[in-house]
């Protein structure tokens, strides 16, 4: 599997990840028209916030006077005259639907409503609003926990305006064009209205005595602006949004970790071994990384809304002339032990390139300006984890890479990795052949065992043995060493064996599995 195309998957992975997450903002933004008329200062403005079981328009269809001003999916404004007094309706009927943040249509309704009450509200600044829940729509076990949520879930707060918890209305549908109705007043406080166990007191009336019973209540209330940006609220939709960048972070903290694992294989590849103007390559490429995340000017942070220029800056050096070296002459490097590092650390190709596309990295650069728009008290507190990550390593591997650290360290874990347990039993006599790669510690054996087999074979130019005929016990060739693990030949049966050594030790053989009866004779003799 190749080492890269993790990375590549990942890179897959967190670019359908940031496809998507655009998208959806992308609809969301499309959505929104800032065509919203000027309404007179001080007008009287009632806002319905829910579904009403789809009959809002039954609230004032008995005026005679009546005009829709606005009308789409995600709200509706109608201005109605009654005895030359003018009032407004506002109607958000996806704005209480919010629960499932799972399903993506209703999010983006959720989304595209709260930031259309708060252009409403820049709007309407001065007037006079009467808030009108759905109650059916709000969240809660009982009417009690549904008007908890009413503070719990920020239903009121759109943004940079919001309103306080103490004046609204409630309705609720029954039957026959007939509505259950309450008020909250200062009054009547959120939770001191059900002290000693009381039940809510309703009222019923007809839809179109709706709006002639809220205007004579005179129970209205104003917006109010937040002092700060650390103050705004979008309610749901900032759950919404947090899930997003959960998602995004999660990407981008993975993407980074495999960049590091490639940097981390550059390093321990076998070509750099003794190779002075390897290491030189790789070191003058690390460095020009480390330099990104070390300078005090314009330094790279860690910082979440600094991720673009995190992947445009490596992008750039990955595009360089350092890396551009570091590939060609790897793809000069074709030796044995080249071949078996990858095969050991699963690659088939150890490329630089570069992280994200072009295209894709400007449309992670639209996603962060949206979140810094709509979720920036959240947004701006977030760390790449990873980018702290990539700045320590590079300072170390930089500062050690000339040592060739890591390709030590590397060797080191592939011998203690590969030591084999000793056998469970003493072995009183043995014969033990020590010897660096292609020394002859096999040839020896297969000689003293059957004379007869061994064979002489030109290879690169040079005279070596060979064996006329293959056994488990055999002879390497190429440059790749064969006896990676400690390998036996013990005289005797395969039941002995498995009395002295582990039943599952695949390095040790007896004498009966390597020769033949016939050779067994011989050997005796």
């Amino acid at each position: 599997m190749d080492q890269y195309q993790p990375n590549e998957e990942k890179q897959t992975s967190i670019t359908k990840q940031i496809n998507t997450i655009h998208s959806n903002i992308n609809k969301i933004q499309n959505s929104i028209i800032d065509n919203i008329p000027q309404i007179p200062q001080k007008s009287k403005v009632i806002i319905f916030l829910g579904y009403f079981e789809n009959k809002f328009d039954s609230f004032y269809s008995h005026f005679e006077k009546k005009e829709v001003l606005l009308c789409g999916d995600y709200f509706k404004l109608v201005k109605i005259e009654k005895k030359g007094k003018i009032s407004y309706l506002l109607y958000f009927p996806s704005i209480l639907s919010y629960e499932d943040q799972n399903d993506e249509k209703i999010a983006q309704n959720l989304c595209i409503s709260k930031i259309y009450a708060e252009l409403v509200l820049k709007k309407m600044e001065t007037c006079y609003f009467y808030l009108i829940l759905d109650i059916s729509q709000l969240t809660g076990d009982d009417d009690r926990g549904k008007l908890d949520n009413i503070v719990k879930d920020s239903i009121f707060y759109f943004g940079s305006f919001y309103f306080k918890e103490k004046q609204f209305f409630f309705l609720r549908y029954q039957q026959d064009d007939k509505w259950d109705y309450h008020q909250f007043s200062k009054q009547f406080a959120l939770f001191s209205y059900f002290q000693k166990d009381k039940q809510l007191q309703i009222q019923t009336y007809r839809d179109n005595e709706i709006l002639k019973t809220i205007f004579k209540s005179s129970n209205y209330t104003k917006a109010k602006k937040v002092k700060s940006d650390d103050q705004i609220n979008y309610g749901q939709m900032m759950t919404y949004l947090q899930i997003q960048q959960r998602f995004l972070k999660e990407q981008i903290n993975e993407d980074l970790k495999q960049f590091q694992i490639i940097l981390l294989h550059l390093q321990q590849m076998p070509i750099i071994k003794n190779n002075f103007a390897v290491v030189e390559e790789v070191e003058n490429y690390l460095k020009e990384l480390q330099a990104g995340f070390m300078e005090e000017k314009n330094s790279l942070k860690d910082d979440a809304s600094q991720i673009v220029q995190v992947y445009n800056f490596i992008n750039k050096v990955n595009q360089g002339q350092n890396a551009q070296d570091i590939n060609k002459r790897q793809q000069n490097q074709l030796s044995p032990q080249m071949v078996q590092f990858k095969e050991e650390v699963k690659i088939q190709e150890l490329k630089i390139q570069p992280l994200l596309s072009d295209e894709v990295i400007y449309k992670l650069y639209e996603i962060i300006k949206f979140f810094q728009k709509y979720h920036n008290n959240i947004f701006k507190n977030e760390k790449i984890f990873e980018v702290q990550k990539l700045t320590l390593n590079l300072k170390q591997w930089s500062s050690n890479c000339n040592d060739t650290l890591e390709n030590t360290l590397y060797e080191l874990k592939y011998i203690t990795s590969r030591i084999q347990d000793g056998p469970q039993n003493k072995i009183e006599n043995a014969i033990y052949f020590i010897g660096i790669t292609k020394v002859g510690k096999s040839t020896i054996i297969n000689s003293l065992l059957n004379p007869d087999n061994i064979i002489q074979e030109d290879f690169v130019g040079q005279k070596c043995y060979g064996n006329k005929k293959e056994t488990k016990f055999a002879i390497g060739k190429g440059g790749v060493s064969e006896t990676q693990n400690i390998y036996g030949v013990y005289i005797g049966k395969r039941e002995e064996v498995n009395q002295i050594f582990d039943q599952n030790e695949k390095h040790v053989f007896s004498i009966e599995e390597i020769l033949d009866k016939e050779q067994i004779q011989k050997f005796y003799l």
